[in-house]
């Protein structure tokens, strides 16, 4: 029995070190203070002193202590965690100081759409018109040009007139949190501008932008080839990195079937390549090099993960793959939650912002439950059983899991959620590692200029295979539940409900099942009281800058309204899953092109097509509820308080920056209520004779 109470941190004893160092990590997005982590480190070490000099080293004082240890070592690695995220924070500048100085950058990727560009740089340097040195410091930032230089590759050094501005977030509801998740990738400072403002000055080449040159040069041979373009762009996702490529439309389609992970290059692909080369390796076993398998297998899977990127994943996927090889090297049983939990603390020491990405909580959370509950509930009964019917039951038991440690994260991210992925997935996984093997082939013998017509037929028709079984269980098959809506409590409620029940089957105490049961109903109650709390009325005016959107939605009834501007209703919805998700709003109707429309009980007119002008001027305005500015509009505020009669003039998100100031002071002088979208975010109200 008393093994049964220790079992857990004696079967982990790096969860000791793991879980505070995650509470750290946490702990600095609210203070990237070094002082207080400081001062929490230096009380472990003086805790851990005082109880080594306080206790006696006998058997019994050692028992009846133990349990103390673990406090100096949580603080410890609280303090490293904190510490360690601080220093690891995107350092911040003085914007004002350097705004029209001439800045110098180097590319590193380049992300190309329609008619513009995405530029991810470093900047190096800032210089005043004289040559004064304004920074000398690096800073990685974003560039997006209105326009694209199809000669520009990675490596090239720009010059351009610095106008940076902090990376803010739009203001929509329920809209994605740019500011930090582009914080977390070490970038705080954005700039947009037209792209012949930029000037190619030389080259600077480093590992990174040598790789990233390359796999540009590859991806261009790749969609030179005679695969179909949607294998073409699953090829360059799933071995070069570049998830781009993949549609919306795709990536949806995947993700209903519940399928999307093989999207993301991640730990399963990492681990195909791995085997390709173990494989390919396996001669050395039968020398005296035998050692060198498996120093030559991490030594390519470091240069992959460079090659591709250095995204986290990849690396976080590369040290994983890395402790397998080893302890298949030395004999050693590598899949255990200490292995998981030592590539979980490499990873966070190196990036710590891999703790709120999405591929690193869903793939640890994976193993980390496979491991528990394969190993807990039915490993030790499969040698009762048939060999068919083992692999029937591991294979079912597998995918439930699967899919019960990762359910609540897919609906937190995705609001969705597959009851169908296991079925997809059985009939996806055994062609998906033989499509990498041989596209991995398809690279490397187009790389060569050879390309074999028959053989990239094979690559397209697994390729199709793949695609046809997510359209199957994703658009035709029942068990897909879109519009799914949790919040960041029904998350933490749902984890600690599945670590009770772990711990329940470590030990059989039934306190522990009652407290799984407790979170659960705490879930559920958490859930009825977001639906009693949410609003199934409202009025958006949403933060876009490219054009105006509006929509009013009741009881799971939308009408969008695109005034001037031709847009995709799929487009919207895919951009705003998580707001429609939390409204419960399932259908959307659209209205275009109107200038005045009334909706939801509100007349709202939209002025900035010029079709403004053709109303004669009248002897009583025009009553409206909204009056919406958009950047169309080129005359000036007063000019419209002579036909309307606004009760709040709305200025858009897509309104030039000049203009807007200009329109900001004449509200103010005329007197009007006026709300500015590009300051505050999106409009959002409830019609007032909502209930």
């Amino acid at each position: 029995m008393q093994q049964a109470q220790q079992s857990i941190l004696a079967r982990v004893p790096l969860a000791r070190i793991l879980v505070p160092m995650l509470g750290g990590i946490g702990a600095a997005q609210w203070s990237e203070s070094v002082i207080i982590p400081a001062l929490i480190i230096l009380a472990g070490v003086l805790l851990y002193a005082f109880l080594n000099w306080m206790v006696p080293h006998t058997p019994q004082w050692s028992m009846n202590v133990r349990p103390w240890w673990i406090v100096p070592i949580a603080a410890v690695s609280f303090g490293l965690g904190w510490i360690n995220t601080s220093l690891n924070a995107p350092p911040s500048l003085n914007i004002q100081k350097i705004k029209g100085c001439m800045a110098q950058a180097r590319v590193n990727d380049i992300y190309y759409s329609d008619r513009s560009m995405t530029i991810d740089a470093t900047m190096l340097w800032a210089a005043d018109r004289d040559g004064k040195l304004k920074l000398d410091r690096k800073h990685d930032i974003s560039i997006s040009t209105n326009g694209c230089n199809y000669n520009l590759e990675p490596g090239d050094l720009i010059m351009y007139e610095c106008q940076l501005d902090t990376i803010k977030n739009m203001g929509n509801p329920d809209g994605f949190d740019m500011a930090q998740h582009m914080s977390r990738q070490g970038v705080l400072y954005s700039q947009h501008l037209p792209v012949t403002a930029i000037m190619v000055t030389g080259t600077s080449h480093t590992p990174i932008t040598q790789c990233n040159k390359l796999k540009k040069q590859l991806i261009s041979i790749l969609f030179n080839t005679h695969t179909s373009a949607e294998c073409q762009n699953f090829i360059a996702a799933t071995l070069l990195g570049n998830s781009k490529f993949i549609t919306p439309e795709t990536r949806n389609t995947f993700a209903m079937a519940g399928i999307s992970h093989i999207l993301a290059l991640s730990g399963m692909h990492v681990g195909v390549i791995m085997a390709i080369v173990w494989f390919l390796l396996f001669p050395l076993n039968y020398t005296r090099l035998r050692p060198l398998r498996f120093f030559i297998t991490i030594i390519i899977l470091a240069a992959y993960a460079m090659f591709t990127g250095m995204s986290p994943s990849v690396v976080r996927a590369t040290i994983m793959m890395s402790i397998v090889v080893a302890g298949l090297m030395f004999h050693r049983k590598t899949l255990s939650l200490n292995s998981l939990a030592l590539s979980a603390i490499i990873i966070l020491l190196l990036y710590p912002s891999s703790l709120y990405s999405v591929g690193f909580q869903l793939s640890f959370a994976t193993v980390a439950f496979l491991i528990i509950f394969n190993q807990q509930t039915f490993s030790k009964n499969l040698k009762k059983n048939s060999p068919i019917l083992a692999w029937t039951f591991t294979l079912t038991m597998t995918s439930i899991i699967a899919t019960a440690s990762t359910i609540m994260l897919t609906a937190w991210y995705f609001n969705t959620i597959s009851l169908l992925s296991v079925v997809g997935n059985v009939f996806v996984l055994p062609v998906f590692p033989i499509l990498m093997v041989c596209a991995a082939i398809f690279l490397s013998l187009i790389a060569c200029g050879i390309e074999i017509d028959w053989f990239s037929s094979i690559i397209d028709s697994m390729y199709n295979s793949i695609a046809w079984v997510a359209r199957l269980t994703g658009e035709y098959l029942p068990g897909y539940f879109g519009n799914v809506y949790v919040t960041s409590l029904d998350v933490v409620l749902y984890y600690i409900a599945l670590v009770f029940i772990a711990v329940w089957l470590f030990n059989r105490r039934f306190k522990w099942m009652n407290l799984s049961l407790l979170f659960i109903a705490l879930l559920f109650a958490s859930q009825a009281y977001t639906t009693a709390t949410t609003p199934r009325q409202g009025f958006v005016v949403f933060n876009n800058h490219t054009l105006t959107q509006i929509l009013y939605f009741n009881n799971g009834h939308g009408i969008l309204w695109i005034p001037d501007s031709d847009s995709d209703i799929e487009s919207f919805i895919l951009y705003n899953k998580r707001l429609l998700s939390h409204y419960k709003v399932s259908h959307i109707e659209m209205i275009e092109g109107k200038e005045g429309c009334a909706i939801g009980g509100m007349k709202v007119v939209c002025v900035g097509n010029g079709k403004w002008q053709r109303i004669k001027k009248l002897e009583n305005r025009i009553d409206v509820d909204l009056l919406v500015v958009t950047k169309k509009y080129h005359n000036s505020i007063d000019k419209l308080l002579e036909i309307y009669n606004p009760r709040k003039i709305i200025l858009s998100g897509d309104i030039y920056k000049d203009n807007l100031e200009v329109f900001e002071q004449e509200c103010i002088t005329s007197g009007v209520p006026y709300y500015s979208i590009h300051s505050n975010g999106a409009y959002f109200t409830r019609p007032a004779h909502s209930k």
